[in-house]
């Protein structure tokens, strides 16, 4: 009998143990976040969540792990992580939704076909908006000074002051534009420095209600436009507004001096005259004519044109007659063109010598 047991305990010995694939519930953990604080989240308000991994295998190696996003482009490797321990997976969503994440490792004891033995899903929703999370914290007012701390609903000046703010905690302000509200459509604008106050100036011509907008385009700005902060105000002019008109030429024009080149004139001599002018308001007089005549004579110079922007200064003769008595005359200086008209005399003492 004991020969007998002790071929059976032999025969047994012999035969190969055949274990099946491996013993090991599916340790395969996975939930998703919105931050990579480990927290498990049901739903999240930033686009980019993070899926928490752990893969145990207590008798067989995993040897690679895959990820499902739900975005129908199919399993994805990625690090399959050290056994026993958590790691943190991040993926940024282009759209907000449901969204239903599958995980699975394949370990050398798998038991179907592709020895998948892992697998685990979670899902999350995403409540953020098409741009970032931030609110929309452009600001803007409106005041006809320009003080940070003033805001004015009315204006007696057509030159109106923006104060303006933008801010955005998780994507670049990229730049930033206003709509003077004058038909004429945005502007670009210096952006400022993020989370400061800058101001920016405007002089309207007309009185009225204007209202002005205001926006900026951040990295995180929806789809086709990328408009993320927009704010507006408006601001009255009234009637008392101050109108500032541009000084005409005829305002511009300043004769400096005119200067004759001798003290007297003689019969039949020549008189030599310098006019000394000014565009004292740069209102651009440029060609303009200079004349010099002595009505009681009944004799004038030629008209000449000279033009401001050359110089400042013109020189003109007139002839005088032989057959003038001697005594003082006023001697007449027009400087004119089709916008304005100035005239002046002087007196001019003839004599038979001077």
């Amino acid at each position: 009998m004991k020969q007998f047991y002790l071929i059976v305990f032999l025969f047994l010995l012999s035969v190969p143990t055949v274990f099946a694939a491996d013993t090991t519930p599916p340790l395969l953990v996975m939930y998703l976040g919105a931050d990579d604080s480990m927290v498990h989240h049901d739903k999240s308000f930033t686009f980019t969540i993070y899926a928490r991994l752990w893969n145990r295998d207590d008798e067989s190696d995993v040897t690679s792990c895959e990820v499902d996003w739900g975005e129908g482009v199919g399993w994805e490797s990625i690090t399959k992580g050290n056994e026993g321990q958590y790691s943190n997976v991040p993926h940024t969503y282009q759209t907000n939704g449901l969204k239903t994440v599958k995980y699975r490792c394949i370990s050398e004891g798998g038991t179907t076909s592709g020895n998948v033995q892992h697998v685990d899903w979670d899902s999350i929703e995403i409540l953020a908006s098409q741009a970032d999370t931030t609110p929309p914290l452009a600001v803007m007012w409106l005041a006809q000074v320009p003080d940070l701390s003033v805001h004015n609903d009315l204006s007696n000046s057509f030159i109106i002051y923006a104060k303006v703010w933008n801010r955005d905690d998780e994507s670049d302000v990229t730049s930033c534009e206003i709509d003077w509200g004058e038909g004429v459509g945005w502007e670009s604008i210096t952006k400022g420095n993020e989370g400061q106050f800058s101001v920016v100036g405007h002089t309207y011509i007309t009185i009225g209600l204007k209202r002005v907008d205001y926006r900026c385009i951040s990295e995180g700005g929806v789809s086709g436009t990328g408009v993320q902060h927009q704010s507006w105000d408006s601001i009255e002019i009234t009637e008392k507004a101050i109108v500032v008109k541009p000084k005409s030429q005829q305002e511009s024009f300043h004769l400096s001096r005119i200067v004759p080149h001798q003290n007297c004139g003689t019969p039949g001599g020549m008189v030599s005259y310098s006019g000394v002018f000014d565009d004292a308001n740069d209102a651009g007089i440029e060609e303009f004519h200079f004349m010099v005549s002595i009505p009681e004579l009944g004799i004038k110079s030629t008209r000449n044109s000279f033009n401001l922007k050359d110089g400042s200064s013109a020189r003109i003769f007139i002839e005088l007659p032989e057959n003038i008595n001697a005594g003082e005359y006023y001697t007449r200086f027009d400087m004119s063109n089709d916008k304005f008209r100035r005239v002046m005399y002087r007196p001019l003492l003839i004599t038979e010598s001077c």
